[in-house]
């Protein structure tokens, strides 16, 4: 051994030599390292005595403790059983090499599989197991309105709700929420938007974040008139300010005015807590208002807390149940069909995807099945060809350990070949998958196949080992064996590929079942109608809110750029609207609703709806079909009657059997009554996913209740690219210091809502694609071998009389029998996957017959085609010469 005292160079050599030993057999071990230990050690007393200490003898004991590796591996190589291991090794290399057509096949099936479950494993591995960037991560959680209790969605919390919360709640040491702001920079060219959030106090210490250069926000800044102070993004500081290391204390111009940069944020902070279409770069003290904390309708806080030490998950939601029981009863118009809900910030983070991932790990594990299944069934066949060599070396001594040690180094040899190709194809993958998942399940991008993702794949190579190699093994060295033996299989191995071949197909139907139910999920999906026609429309939203303007001015912006986008060539109808289907930042507001004139109904029973505010060219700009009435016009202005226009929805809620036109309502609208005349009916419009039921909706003027936050909506011929810019021109014409808050068109905001279904589609057909390709494969190899096997039999066959189509209908009858018996053991695990799959699907059945039925048509096609070749080929056997042997 060696210790400190000793110089560096010396241990270093010890340090070599010990781990040098590690290869020496464990009988010689401990003599060999005290051996060469000591001949380093006298090695360096004599240079030391000699005083000969310079680099190049230092150099040179070093390069005489490396020759202590090739003494440790002859040594190791002496060892019987490891020099029977190399032999092992080079003979299965020979035959492996003799085989390449089987070899390149087997390595690449086992590949697709090991390269898939990598792949899947290391998207789970970065999402569920890698350390996220909180203090103390496993304590932060995320809490979120919950409308009914019997279904999963998440909702933002409304203001009064979360002040309530933490006011009565003792399960966390810190409660915070964090509320959508936008911010206009305007030290740049043009006015630009940062999206940023306002925080209250305490955010930071409950997300466990530390700035990397500053401070975060001080108690005092959360009260009127404190200083305005902002934390910043590491990527604004770099992208916009060139990663100045003087730019804490530095002012710079948000919303025309001055703001004091009080800290950097670290680049890893992304909580993905805001709905917003781009990163949050800019972080600025919430003050709470007075009507915020009456406020319990309308909901678009999101909140963050740090549990109590020694709190669980499942307590807190326990207390924050018990809450929300208590404020139903207090509110019950706002609060009793409503919960907390407590997620782990880990969860938060997966979003919607952690199913489909899992779901997916399951697909490559029937894949890989498959693959073994039908590896397996090709060494069978291929030890047809094996049979002399085996007896041969049988006769010779060889024990039936030996022999199904030696079959298992060549799988081992496939399997290691084909965990390295593997793993190339995993790195690939990766990409493509994280390229294809939704944008909303962050830190995707992280992923990479490190360390212990290979040995993941290691361990995965030596248990495929296993499960394709083994059984053939033990079957191919079976005692009793004969020099001179008969070349066809056995009854047992030949049901063992039987059994191989019914197992690729039952598996095979369970992966394209779950796979079609996703396809016909999809489409269903893609057939609802939204109530609008997205194709041609483009949409620009804006905020356009300043210290100075008017009722009178904002009306006058929108009239402006309102008239201007319709004067674009091309256009056909240009709108505005507050809350725009399917866009990131969607302006919901939930009012109660009044039907004036019929009887009131009990507190707790009152039913609310979204008003939405929206000017007379949406209607057509969105081309919605008006079911009854008219639409709003201009004749809506703000001098007449206020009137309004509600959703189909909402006519089949409150008046399911007679018309609403010409029924007075009553809505709160930004905490003020609102009476208003019915004179239309519209389509009901999807806001959410196509998913998602339509809302109860009431329309009202522009004209005759301005709002700052607004949608334009164009509807227009020609590049919606050019039509996007066109429209950003023109509101910067009306308004130079107007900033952009996201712009795109109506067909992306749709195709982006389907990220999750279009996500699980693709990745589950591709590989039912390989399933299905890998089933069809196994089941011609297996015929085709089994159809060789019984040449002579078909010989004399086709000798006694029999013509081709005897022959073939023989043939097929066999590979029919292992369909048709695959098929049916494959509708058992069908159905359980359709459950498993029932959270993913819309509007389809776990288990649809029609999609079984055109699964089960498809498999057996494929193994109908995989058998008819083999049946084919058998009729050309020429009877003399599959005799001849005779």
């Amino acid at each position: 051994m060696f210790s400190a005292r000793d110089p560096l160079v010396l241990r270093l050599c010890l340090l070599a030599l010990r781990l040098f030993s590690a290869i020496v057999p464990r009988v010689w071990r401990a003599d060999w390292r005290a051996e060469w230990e000591a001949e380093v050690r006298c090695r360096w007393d004599r240079l030391e005595a000699d005083r000969h200490l310079d680099w190049r003898t230092r150099m040179d004991l070093l390069r005489r403790a490396s020759g202590a590796f090739p003494d440790a591996a002859w040594l190791r190589r002496q060892f019987t059983t490891d020099a029977e291991a190399v032999q092992d090794l080079r003979h299965g290399t020979r035959m492996l090499r003799k085989s390449p057509i089987f070899a390149v096949s087997a390595t690449l099936i086992l590949a697709l599989g090991i390269g898939g479950a990598v792949s899947i494993v290391t998207l789970l591995d970065t999402l569920l197991f890698r350390a996220l960037p909180y203090r103390d991560a496993d304590r932060v959680v995320t809490i979120w309105t919950q409308r009914t209790a019997r279904t999963g969605a998440r909702e933002d919390v409304a203001p009064a709700d979360f002040l309530d919360w933490r006011e009565r709640s003792q399960g966390f040491s810190s409660m915070a929420a964090a509320v959508p702001y936008s911010r206009d920079y305007t030290g740049g060219e043009q006015p630009d938007v940062l999206f940023g959030a306002q925080v209250t106090e305490g955010f930071w210490e409950a997300i466990g974040v530390e700035p990397i250069m500053g401070r975060t926000f001080r108690p005092e800044e959360h009260v009127t008139g404190a200083g305005r102070a902002v934390i910043i993004s590491h990527g604004l500081w770099q992208q916009r300010f060139g990663a100045a290391p003087d730019i804490v204390g530095r002012s710079i111009s948000l919303d025309g005015e001055p703001w004091t940069v009080v800290g950097v944020l670290p680049r890893s902070f992304a909580p993905q807590l805001l709905p917003r279409p781009g990163d949050l770069a800019v972080w600025t003290p919430k003050i709470v208002q007075d009507h915020e904390r009456r406020t319990r309708d309308s909901a678009w806080w999101n909140v963050v807390a740090r549990l109590a030490p020694g709190v669980t998950i499942a307590q807190a939601q326990s207390e924050l149940d018990a809450i929300s029981a208590a404020l139903g009863r207090e509110h019950p118009r706002t609060n009793a069909a409503s919960r907390a809900l407590v997620v782990s910030m880990r969860d938060h983070l997966m979003g919607d995807v952690r199913l489909p991932l899992f779901v997916m790990l399951g697909a490559v594990v029937l894949v890989l099945a498959i693959g073994c299944a039908n590896v397996a069934s090709l060494l069978l066949a291929r030890g047809m060809d094996r049979e002399r060599e085996l007896s041969i070396r049988a006769a010779l001594g060889a024990g039936r350990l030996r022999l199904v040690r030696q079959l298992l180094v060549e799988s081992l040899l496939l399997s290691t070949v084909a965990a390295v190709a593997g793993v190339a194809i995993a790195h690939w993958a990766v990409g493509i998958i994280v390229a294809l998942a939704p944008s909303a399940v962050l830190r995707l991008h992280e992923a990479t196949v490190d360390g212990r993702i290979l040995l993941f794949a290691a361990g995965l190579a030596t248990l495929t080992t296993v499960a394709f190699g083994l059984l053939p093994a033990l079957q191919l060295s079976r005692p009793g064996r004969s020099v001179v033996r008969e070349r066809h299989a056995t009854g047992s191995r030949r049901a063992l590929r039987q059994v191989l071949v019914v197992a690729e197909v039952a598996l095979a139907l369970v992966l394209l079942t779950g796979a079609g139910l996703l396809i016909r999920s999809f489409a269903r999906l893609m057939s609802v109608d939204p109530g609008f026609t997205a194709s041609d429309v483009v949409t620009v939203q804006v905020f356009a809110y300043s210290p100075d303007m008017t009722v009178d001015r904002l009306r006058g912006f929108f009239d402006s750029t309102l008239e201007r986008l319709a004067a674009l060539p091309g256009v056909h109808a240009a709108g505005a609207v507050s809350a725009m289907p399917f866009a990131v930042a969607n302006i919901d507001i939930r009012s109660p609703l009044e039907i004036i004139g019929r009887l009131e109904p009990a507190e707790g029973d009152r039913r609310g709806v979204y008003v939405t505010i929206a000017s007379p060219g949406f209607f057509p700009a969105m081309r919605i079909p008006l079911r009854e009435g008219r639409f709003i016009e201009d004749s809506d202005h703000d001098r007449a009657p206020t009137v309004a226009v509600i959703s189909d929805a909402l006519r089949r809620r409150d008046w399911p059997s007679e018309s609403p036109l010409g029924r007075r309502v009553r809505i709160d609208w930004l905490g003020q009554p609102v009476e208003a005349d019915i004179v239309g009916v519209v389509s009901e419009l999807r806001h959410d996913g196509l998913d998602r039921a339509p809302r109860p909706e009431v329309f009202l003027p522009l004209a005759q209740l301005p709002f700052g936050s607004m949608t334009f909506v164009v509807r227009g011929d020609g590049d919606p690219a050019a039509l996007i810019e066109a429209g950003k021109r023109e509101v910067w014409a009306v308004n130079p210091m107007q900033s952009i808050y996201q712009a795109s068109s109506l067909e992306s905001m749709v195709g982006a809502s389907l990220g999750r279904q279009r996500f699980s589609v693709l990745v589950m057909s591709a590989f039912a694609f390989v399933a299905l390709l890998l089933c069809a494969t196994g089941i011609y190899g297996i015929i085709s071998f089994t159809t060789a096997a019984r040449t002579r039999e078909i010989g004399v066959r086709m000798a006694l009389g029999a013509d081709r189509s005897a022959i073939e209908r023989l043939v097929l009858r066999e590979g029919g029998l292992l369909i048709g018996t695959g098929l049916l053991l494959g509708l058992a695990g069908a159905a359980g996957a359709g459950r498993v799959l029932q959270s993913l699907l819309f509007e389809v059945r776990p288990g649809d017959p029609l999609t079984v039925a055109a699964v089960c048509t498809l498999l057996a096609a494929v193994g109908f085609a995989a058998c008819y070749l083999p049946a084919r080929r058998a009729t050309r056997v020429d009877p003399l010469i599959a005799l001849r042997p005779e």
